[in-house]
């Protein structure tokens, strides 16, 4: 959800890199900065995929592909209402290669969203992703062979939830999809994370999604991890486990680091923030977060 940028209060860098199956390789880098006009964001997503064999009719192989997809980012964020709301929005620009740039494809598309705090450690989000496709039918993909793909929308009802499970603190996150102008199943994600100690706490996560090859059915993901939060820098570790072999298990790290808070902060709507932390770190558990607003 874009809006949780609202509740970011000083300069932030993300990042992370994920290799699968010796051939697949993934990675991200982010950055976001707050202004006095909003919080503003901006990333850069890329997936490659090396070694895709080609065989004739007999089945001998005869050549050998690669495929990259990347995707560009810019995010924009404000709180409203005396910080009791987040509004915010984020532009995608997509750029794949086929083939060693035989065969390319761009296409662009926006998502948006809306946080409300409820009370200080429970929240409800809703976002629309990909708005043009969904609503206006003007998103998608352009071939460079004349063939368009389309994105579904995507309407992500989100809450969160803190609270103390058996004297731990705890957060609770849970998120509802439905995919509008397709016939795509839905899907439910759940996640826990109790903290153990002040700067260590472990994930728990289920996602079900419609990734198969024909889109027709509904897998189920699980996630297992933990983070680290010490002085300005968070490590992330995930290992899922997911339901086909199309996917297979994968390892996870990430890497984020915060910097000192700016000089000038958005004050003419919201001259109060909450702590500026993320989901792997265990200081002030009892309010909500950026990063937990992010994840609905």
């Amino acid at each position: 959800n874009p809006a949780g940028l609202a509740g970011l209060t000083c300069p932030a860098a993300y990042g992370y890199n994920q290799n699968s199956f010796d051939d697949l390789s993934k990675s991200m880098l982010s950055y976001v900065y707050p202004t006095q006009y909003g919080v503003f964001s901006a990333a850069y997503l890329s997936d490659t995929l090396a070694g895709i064999n080609i065989a004739d009719e007999t089945g001998l192989i005869v050549d050998s592909i690669g495929y990259t997809q990347s995707m560009t980012t810019l995010g924009y964020a404000l709180p409203l209402l005396n910080d009791k709301v987040y509004l915010g929005g984020a532009f995608k620009y997509y750029k794949n290669d086929l083939d060693g740039g035989m065969y390319t494809v761009s296409g662009q598309d926006i998502d948006l969203g809306l946080i409300y705090k409820v009370q200080n450690n429970f929240q409800i989000g809703v976002s629309y992703q990909n708005l043009h496709g969904g609503v206006m039918g003007m998103g998608g993909l352009q071939w460079s062979t004349g063939t368009q793909e389309a994105f579904a929308g995507v309407i992500r009802l989100g809450v969160a939830l803190k609270l103390r499970l058996f004297s731990k603190p705890t957060a609770v996150y849970t998120s509802l999809d439905n995919f509008v102008g397709n016939n795509y199943p839905g899907a439910l994600n759940f996640g826990i994370e109790p903290e153990l100690c002040r700067n260590f706490v472990m994930r728990l996560g289920f996602n079900q999604n419609n990734y198969s090859l024909d889109r027709k059915k509904t897998l189920n993901d699980i996630y297992i991890g933990a983070g680290i939060n010490y002085s300005d820098m968070q490590i992330d570790y995930t290992y899922s486990v997911n339901s086909m072999d199309e996917k297979g298990n994968r390892h996870l790290i990430s890497l984020g680091m915060t910097f000192d808070t700016p000089k000038t902060v958005i004050t003419p709507i919201a001259p109060s923030y909450g702590p500026m932390t993320n989901t792997a770190l265990a200081g002030d558990i009892i309010e909500l977060t950026s990063d937990d607003l992010g994840s609905l």
